[in-house]
């Protein structure tokens, strides 16, 4: 689920510099390409906030006992926390 969320959010962000990029951006596109960088810091914090304690809490609970591995880099409290902002 973390992934899905962050391609989706990443996704909004793609969107929103290539929608505001060119010759002579106008208004609107400008108008939506804030409000995908609205929606994509949503998602980031939703992920910060709900997601990853839910992923830390799984992890520990299934590696209890046996040995730890690192998490995925692309889904550390400090890479999503570094886009929330």
């Amino acid at each position: 689920m973390a992934f899905v969320l962050l391609t989706y959010a990443y996704a909004l962000v793609n969107w929103a510099t290539h929608g505001a990029s060119g010759p002579e951006p106008t208004e609107a596109k400008m108008n939506q390409a804030a409000d995908c960088l609205c929606r994509a810091a949503g998602v980031f914090d939703y992920i910060y906030e709900t997601v990853l304690p839910k992923f830390y809490a799984a992890r520990n609970l299934a590696t209890a006992t046996s040995i730890k591995q690192p998490a995925p880099l692309d889904i550390s409290r400090e890479v999503v926390s570094a886009n929330r902002r």
